[in-house]
């Protein structure tokens, strides 16, 4: 983990900002932290806690969703957000990462509730999961109807039919398994985490809100869904 470099922040000082391109995240070590919204505070986080590990928005740029504010003197460890994937392969930062997640998936999801009617937002939240490698995600047949969104992999998932291998998701965004919870059949294929994988999951009663409140996560399911049905019947016509 050479790529660390240790910073200090004064109370007050802000590590980063809402809408700034996501070049770091940072691991607090000692002091705490707070997170922002719209002038809300969401949540204080303290040591062994990972702030600005964001994911790509639908254009593909990093960014952050939240501004970070230290709530005291604070120490925390930086590394580039490139890193990231790769240090996912270590199980102890990877697991340090996923909790540090569920507690702010957690803050976040109790925050927007609250607020939910004075701002006229809906905000949907998974719960996140952490996949090693080998580990089957989706099984083929089984009547499973929860869907996916990727947060992070360092080596993708494998989408599986038959034993024969079809195509390889990765991009952190991707929605999967959308089709057995829209179309109400068993699962056409597996899925299994090549890597690590951090993963947010959703039960399907949520994906007709979802989609009414979101249109650009519609569109991009269905971009998603075309791209693998291409990927698919090229694979299978090699077959």
């Amino acid at each position: 983990m050479s790529m660390a470099e240790i910073f200090q922040f004064s109370t007050g000082d802000r590590i980063f900002g809402a809408g700034e391109p996501c070049t770091y995240f940072y691991v607090l070590l000692a002091g705490t932290a707070a997170l922002w919204t719209d002038d809300e505070k969401m949540m204080q986080l303290g040591p062994s806690n990972v702030i600005g590990a964001e994911i790509k928005d639908a254009t593909g740029i990093h960014s952050y969703s939240c501004t970070a504010i230290a709530d005291s003197d604070l120490r925390v460890r930086r590394y580039p957000i490139v890193s990231l994937g790769d240090l996912l392969g270590n199980s102890r930062f990877a697991q340090m990462v996923c909790s540090s997640l569920m507690r702010q998936n957690r803050a976040q999801l109790n925050f927007f509730q609250r607020y939910r009617k004075e701002r006229e937002y809906v905000y949907y939240s998974g719960e996140i999961k952490a996949y090693g490698p080998g580990e089957t995600v989706i099984r083929e047949g089984d009547d499973s109807t929860d869907i996916f969104r990727i947060i992070s992999t360092d080596k993708g998932l494998n989408v599986i039919k038959n034993e024969c291998e079809l195509a390889v998701i990765r991009e952190p965004g991707e929605f999967f398994g959308e089709m057995a919870a829209l179309l109400h059949e068993p699962r056409t294929a597996s899925v299994v985490s090549a890597g690590q994988s951090v993963l947010e999951v959703y039960p399907s009663e949520q994906l007709n809100d979802i989609l009414k409140d979101y249109p650009d996560i519609s569109q991009r399911m269905i971009q998603n869904m075309a791209k693998r049905l291409a990927d698919t019947s090229a694979e299978l016509a090699k077959s």
